[in-house]
Formats: C-alpha cells, sequence, structure tokens
C-alpha cells in the first residue's frame, strides 16, 4: 500500500526461444560400413546442425537464441465495499 486505497504493482518476466534443426544423413553410416563396422562413433558423422530457415541447411540464417525480458510498474486503486447487515 503506497497511501491508502493506492497500491503499487511490480512485475517481471523473462523468455527464452531457441530456433535450431536437427538432422541425420547416410555419411555417418557409409563411414561406418566403409570401416568395416569398427568404430561406431563413425556413425556421429551423420549428425548435424542447421541454423537456417530450412532444415537442410539452405534458406536464411536465423537468430539461435533469443532473450527476451520484461519489467512493469503500475498502480491501482482498490475499492473497498462496505457489507450491509441484516
Amino acid at each position: 500500500m503506497i497511501y491508502g486505497p493506492l497500491w503499487g504493482k511490480i512485475g517481471a518476466g523473462l523468455g527464452v526461444k531457441i530456433d535450431l534443426a536437427f538432422g541425420y544423413d547416410t555419411y555417418g553410416i557409409q563411414q561406418f560400413a566403409d570401416g568395416g563396422f569398427s568404430n561406431p562413433l563413425d556413425l556421429l558423422s551423420g549428425l548435424f546442425i542447421s541454423d537456417t530457415n530450412m532444415p537442410d541447411g539452405s534458406g536464411t540464417d536465423v537468430p539461435e537464441l533469443q532473450l527476451k525480458g520484461e519489467l512493469s510498474v503500475g498502480a491501482e486503486f482498490e475499492r473497498r465495499h462496505r457489507q450491509r447487515r441484516r
């Protein structure tokens, strides 16, 4: 309460947006097979991450990470209602 029926309000907010596309192609499988199926880590060579607006990596670059913050300040009047006795 600030004074009488006048109240103050303070608020805050936070938001995060992550925009990435993940994919897998046959390159890692081909490497794994060409190596005689001896190194399973070759399978990771097929994994890719795209930071464009198309999952295949073409297109325009987009923001990968966006942070949003918000602060608000306000005031309000509180009306008190009197109850009648019966």
